[in-house]
């Protein structure tokens, strides 16, 4: 959402290691940092995403260079699990927060001291801005942006450029579970145990099955996936759908984040293909993102059962002639993500 307004925000990358390596995505591709924490980067705005509630455990440092740039922090921003983040160093003391509804088991744990609110989007407590999951995300940014940036405007660009209805309650969670004082009360109770033995427990169990399958999800409700996720979990690799996402500079940031959520692994093989001879990209945001195959590699990821164009400003004339080559060959273009022109 913030790649939308560019002259607002300078959107930059912070890794917690102390070289600017390539980082792994969840999309299978590499992306490039801007700053690593030990240049002590300033921002007004710091935001954190799902991730691992113990990273801070595994990059200590993280702690300090967060603690060092909190009082000049304008917003605190955390979706999915980051909120776990704040929770561990102690911001969310005595405010209002939510979280991933996958981690019921684990808020207590990291955050005993927060007044958790567990049917809400996503909820504001001063500079403090947390939702419950991805795209509660964009509904709570958006909505950040309205309050204290742009007016309305905010909600008609996002809604045009992403094609989605904004939200504009918190109150308006169709996916809130009504978490009973007794899972409550239970998951502070063991929070010693959930907070050290769980996380150990779901890394291991993970390897089988998804964790919102889990025994331990599970006890606590949330909303599983609908689909038969033990069958899905048995498709060999030689039989999934494999997905073509072509890459090139000035495509959006948006467009990668989405395609982490196309077939979870699953059901579908991504393939990330430079439409020219450079592995490396950079988005319209001037993010600098590495492929894994560059356009002469096309004839290794085919055949093609799924062609994903991701959103740009224009289309460059690769790009043509790789959606003519695929689709001449039995691909699909999907029109989930469409070229603006």
């Amino acid at each position: 959402v913030f790649e939308l307004f560019p002259d607002l925000f300078n959107l930059q990358l912070v890794t917690p290691k102390k070289t600017k390596d390539p980082v792994k995505t969840a999309v299978d591709g590499n992306v490039y940092p801007d700053y690593t924490i030990y240049e002590n980067p300033s921002t007004d705005i710091v935001l954190f995403g799902a991730m691992d509630p113990k990273i801070l455990d595994n990059y200590p440092d993280i702690s300090k260079w967060l603690n060092a740039i909190h009082k000049n922090l304008k917003y605190v921003i955390s979706v999915c699990g980051g909120t776990l983040v704040y929770a561990q160093l102690g911001w969310l003391d005595g405010r209002r927060a939510t979280s991933t509804k996958a981690g019921i088991h684990l808020i207590y744990a990291f955050g005993p001291k927060v007044n958790w609110v567990l049917n809400r989007r996503w909820v504001e407590d001063g500079k403090y801005w947390t939702s419950s999951g991805a795209f509660a995300g964009i509904d709570m940014i958006t909505n950040l942006l309205a309050k204290d940036f742009v007016g309305d405007s905010a909600y008609e660009t996002v809604e045009r450029e992403l094609g989605m209805r904004v939200s504009r309650d918190p109150e308006n969670d169709p996916y809130a579970v009504d978490h009973s004082s007794f899972l409550e009360s239970t998951s502070k109770m063991f929070s010693p145990v959930i907070r050290n033995v769980v996380p150990l427990f779901i890394k291991w169990f993970t390897s089988l099955m998804r964790a919102e399958s889990s025994i331990i999800t599970a006890l606590f409700r949330y909303p599983l996936d609908q689909r038969s996720e033990k069958n899905l979990r048995s498709i060999p690799a030689s039989q999934k759908r494999r997905c073509v996402f072509p890459c090139f500079d000035g495509m959006d940031l948006l467009s990668l984040a989405v395609l982490g959520d196309v077939g979870l692994g699953w059901e579908v093989l991504n393939f990330l293909v430079s439409t020219s001879e450079n592995t490396i990209i950079r988005t319209k945001q001037g993010i600098r993102f590495e492929v894994g195959y560059k356009l002469s590699d096309l004839a290794k990821v085919k055949p093609v059962d799924w062609l994903m164009v991701p959103l740009a400003d224009s289309m460059p004339e690769e790009l043509v002639k790789m959606v003519e080559d695929i689709t001449k060959s039995g691909g699909k273009c999907l029109e989930r993500l469409t070229v603006r022109t």
